[in-house]
């Protein structure tokens, strides 16, 4: 039998009140897979990779910055309704950079490998 990741992941984010509330994230089908990507491309203006290869600390941050969002956009509805992206402030967006690196970005990058891979898992041996 093949080892698959959950086809779920519940991100806890803290409210400004300080009460934990949960979000399930379900793994994206492929039109959720190029939403992101497309989202991506317009909040950076096509400025991705040149963000990126800057290597500077603020162009890796909003890139993650823009990842989350564009991620959580298109996953978690009300996550995006409650957190209004368009209108949070940097330090929500730190927060919203920290959920992703620390609760998604380790699941989803599972699946991502899958992916890569055809579909199958790779063993633990493979790797």
């Amino acid at each position: 039998m093949l080892d698959f990741p959950k086809k779920t992941v519940t991100l806890t984010i803290l409210s400004d009140s300080g009460v934990e509330v949960n979000y399930d994230v379900k793994f994206p089908n492929n039109k959720q897979i190029m939403d992101i990507q497309s989202d991506l491309s317009v909040i950076l203006k096509g400025q991705a990779g040149n963000i990126v290869d800057s290597y500077t600390n603020d162009g890796l941050y909003a890139y993650n910055l823009a990842l989350a969002i564009c991620t959580f956009k298109n996953l978690v509805p009300e996550l995006a309704k409650d957190l209004n992206f368009e209108k949070m402030d940097a330090l929500e967006g730190a927060k919203l950079v920290a959920v992703y690196v620390k609760q998604f970005a380790p699941w989803y990058n599972e699946w991502r490998e899958i992916l890569q891979n055809g579909g199958v898992p790779i063993s633990k041996t493979e790797k």
